[in-house]
């Protein structure tokens, strides 16, 4: 069954890259932002005392991108990445950080951040966070990153 979009499970941007790119030189700038590769991708875990079992212990998660096409860091160089955020299992403060890492990650690599193929500023982006936060209040009765909206959440899998 198809998820609603007012639950915001995960929610999208590009940082488009200004040339192609290797791990080896990125690397230090992926972990001196706390992230940590992972097979084919890198995430960034919470570092907040607060987490909940519901909650989603990453609060943003990077794929590499060559022409489009997916690929593995380590093995393969890059032209963009696909950076993912999820606000249903997130509490507000984590969502809003991760949009903040998301373009100091995009200013180390000198890269723009893209939302849907259009450019977003830092500004743009927190006041997403304000209105995913309002969709899912009315479409669960709750804030972001509660137990109710995982809840709802995992029974819409379930149908």
């Amino acid at each position: 069954m198809k998820i609603s979009p007012l639950f915001h499970e995960q929610e999208v941007f590009d940082i488009v890259l200004p040339r192609v790119m290797s791990w080896n030189e990125t690397s230090k700038t992926f972990h001196g932002l706390g992230f940590r590769l992972t097979d084919d991708f890198v995430e960034k875990m919470r570092g907040d005392a607060h987490l909940e079992v519901w909650q989603s212990e990453a609060i943003a998660t990077v794929d590499f991108k060559r022409a489009d096409q997916s690929v593995y860091p380590d093995e393969d160089d890059f032209d963009s990445l696909f950076y993912s955020i999820f606000p249903c299992t997130l509490p507000e403060a984590c969502v809003r950080e991760s949009i903040t890492l998301l373009f100091d990650l995009a200013a180390a690599l000198e890269g723009v951040v893209q939302r849907k193929g259009q450019a977003v500023s830092l500004h743009e982006s927190l006041a997403m966070v304000v209105q995913w936060g309002r969709d899912l209040l009315e479409e669960t009765g709750d804030v972001m990153g509660s137990e109710s909206a995982r809840i709802l959440l995992e029974m819409k899998y379930q149908k």
